[in-house]
């Protein structure tokens, strides 16, 4: 039956792929990055290829894409077949490391090369598949394993095993973070911990270059499993202890408790915080129990721990009275500490029909913003019901979450058929995002169009950035066209200005060597840069996905936002435009727009008007100025139509090879045109020059 099931799938899948692909999804009409076949920067005669050959994307503010992938060809074996790759597009793709090279610092001995020894007999390549970059700076991080001369690759870091690293720096400047069977600085023990296989979940760096990560210990003081475990958050030779396994925390009404198992999250956040789950044992002079032993934390430099929530507390309920249950992180922190959790309420007058609940909140309280039970916002007769815990926080509005949720029927029609839900909000503010049965927008273009209606929003990855754009996957399209109905599992993106668009169809396709290409799936990663935004989705708009076709896929970048603009790279030899396609929403339609450029990168903007304009000013800020509607720009200046939107370029003209290296910012900026007030301040998009 499963074998018939998968089988008529892939049929649909297949019977579709040309509907799908005049499907207006996001991702399909986005920057193909690199993909299946595609020749391998800097290595002649490899392809990209082979099983598994991507892993997901993340991306920095500026636009640069870091990620692992595999190939064939050029020499290349099973020891020496991936590689990290960073870059803007296609053409600017760059090889950072390789497996089988000398390791990059050059200070771990001669002939020590990112290989992992698994055996007597069985090598492996040696890079880790989860390397992050830090939102600014262009600082990388990465676990990685090799062998050599002077590399011990069996036993444990008390008997010498140093076998693998954290390296962190710029590209071509690595060094060593933490290594295996290196001094913690912590009562003599020594790190133990395969860095190889880290973990997005267990690893963050800010823009500071700071990372936090969880690490295994041994030696020193270290007593079996008791103590064996710690956080670490700062920058190479200057780490610093936040939490170890068995420390005694100091609780509410005296008395202390021990940590008795270490979490999972490790969250920085742009000032050097850190958000973590933790569970207490039973150690401790007042012994946690089961119904209230776990935490939320945060660590501030200066001033160590606090308990944010813990299970069991009294929670700030508007009726009733109840207990927090335990707290289930959203992916994210804000740069003021705030964050977001869902728990299973207990206690008081809590019933199991209103028992689920999402807090927002920080270090000066936590609110509610969602209970079951409670009235639906907008849906007459419908009842909150179960909200899931995949959620995501971000500072959108002074504080946001988005989650998935079921409703409940109270008179208002609500069946198995339209209860699922996907929301974003804030305490006392939230707005529904999709709703299962509504119209599903994005597929008028399908030949033989009927209608198209959202079937199950189920609970996969919901990822949101500052500025309140949202990514939401798991959601089912059943799509009805002249030949018939299918389901599709889709993926959907929001944002404040365009409000819900499709992101990503099966069946939409990709350029690639070999032709256009139709994907079945796509992938990210919801996990939180150190900038309050997921890996895959940052601040300033840029989507990153990693599309699956039948063998294989492709890396791809969409937008988000005011402003959609490809390609992300000029060359400065042949020349070639960049092109901005320019909304600011029904709202500002009919009003006057500026585009705004400089090349100083976004932070802290540029005060005018009564907002933020995200440009921080230069020389190229005045060139652009003067030169608005003229020289290598167009449409920089004009009025938006009646829907609110423009288009701009910038044409670079070729044998301009002496601004190679520049960065510039585009933004639009909507202006009163009697006041001169900033009505609209658009996120920039980067262009880089080669």
């Amino acid at each position: 039956m499963t074998l018939n099931r998968n089988h008529l799938r892939i049929v649909a899948v297949l019977a579709l792929s040309a509907a799908s692909a005049a499907a207006q999804s996001l991702i399909s009409q986005g920057q193909v990055l690199l993909a299946e076949g595609d020749a391998v920067p800097g290595l002649p005669g490899a392809v990209l290829g082979g099983a598994s050959a991507f892993d997901f994307p993340v991306a920095d503010l500026s636009g640069n894409v870091l990620f692992r992938a595999r190939f064939t060809g050029g020499g290349s074996t099973t020891l020496t077949d991936r590689a990290y790759f960073l870059g803007r597009t296609r053409e600017t793709m760059q090889m950072i490391v390789r497996a089988g090279d000398p390791e990059p610092t050059g200070t771990l001995g001669a002939g020590t090369v990112l290989i992992q020894q698994s055996s007597a007999t069985l090598q492996l390549q040696g890079l880790g598949g989860s390397p992050r970059i830090s939102p600014e700076g262009g600082i990388l991080v990465f676990g990685a394993s090799f062998i050599g001369p002077s590399i011990i690759t069996t036993g444990t870091a008390a008997t010498g095993r140093n076998d693998s690293a954290l390296f962190w720096g710029p590209p071509g400047a690595f060094i060593v973070l933490a290594q295996r069977g290196a001094p913690t600085g912590v009562n003599g023990t020594l790190f133990d911990t395969q860095f190889g296989g880290v973990g997005y979940q267990a690893t963050s760096i800010n823009g500071a270059g700071q990372v936090a990560f969880l690490a295994t210990i041994a030696g020193g003081d270290v007593s079996g499993t008791t103590n064996n475990q710690a956080i670490f958050v700062g920058t190479p030779g200057s780490l610093n202890l936040v939490l170890r396994k068995n420390d005694l925390v100091p609780v509410a009404g005296g008395g202390t408790c021990n940590i008795g198992t270490m979490g999972f999250n490790t969250i920085l956040n742009r000032v050097g915080w850190l958000l973590h789950d933790q569970r207490f044992g039973a150690g401790g002079t007042t012994p946690a129990t089961a119904a209230n032993d776990n935490i939320l934390m945060v660590w501030q430099p200066g001033f160590g721990n606090t308990i944010l929530v813990r299970e069991g507390d009294p929670a700030p309920l508007p009726s009733g009275t109840g207990n927090y249950g335990s707290p289930s992180i959203a992916q994210g922190f804000g740069i003021a500490g705030g964050c977001a959790f869902t728990c299973t309420l207990s206690g008081g007058t809590v019933t199991t029909a209103d028992d689920n609940a999402v807090f927002l909140g920080g270090l000066g309280g936590f609110q509610l913003v969602h209970r079951e039970g409670t009235p639906a916002p907008g849906i007459p007769g419908a009842l909150m019901g179960t909200a899931n815990f995949t959620q995501s926080y971000s500072d959108f509005e002074g504080g946001s979450t988005a989650f998935y949720c079921t409703l409940t029927d109270a008179g208002g029609g609500v069946t198995a058929n339209n209860d699922q839900t996907l929301w974003i909000g804030r305490p006392g503010s939230l707005r529904l995002i999709a709703r299962e049965g509504d119209p599903a927008p994005g597929f008028a273009g399908v030949p033989g169009f009927v209608s198209a209606s959202f079937g199950a929003i189920q609970a996969g990855s919901v990822q949101m950035n500052d500025l309140g754009h949202v990514i939401a996957s798991g959601v089912t399209v059943n799509l009805t066209t002249t030949s018939g109905t299918s389901s599709l599992s889709c993926s959907y993106a929001w944002d404040p200005v365009s409000g819900l668009q499709l992101a990503f169809a099966p069946g939409d396709t990709f350029a690639t060597p070999a032709g256009l290409v139709a994907a079945n799936t796509t992938g990210s990663v919801q996990f939180p840069s150190g900038d309050g935004c997921p890996l895959s989705l940052n601040n300033q708009g840029d989507v990153l996905q990693r599309v699956n076709f039948a063998v294989n896929g492709a890396i791809v970048r969409g937008r988000l936002g005011s402003n959609d603009c490809t390609p992300s790279a000029v060359n400065t030899v042949t020349g070639g435009a960049h092109t901005m396609r320019l909304n600011a929403g029904q709202a500002n339609a009919g009003q006057l727009y500026l585009v705004a450029v400089g090349g100083s990168g976004s932070r802290p903007g540029l005060p005018f008007g009564g907002a933020i304009v995200p440009i921080n000013p230069d020389a190229w800020t005045s060139i652009g100025l003067d030169l608005l509607n003229s020289g290598p720009w167009a449409g920089t200046f004009g009025v938006l139509d009646a829907v609110g939107k423009a288009t701009a370029s910038f044409t670079l003209p070729a044998g301009l090879g002496f601004l190679a290296g520049a960065d510039l910012r585009h933004a639009l900026v909507v202006i009163d045109f009697q006041t001169l007030n900033v009505l609209f301040a658009g996120e920039p998009c980067g262009v880089k020059l080669y």
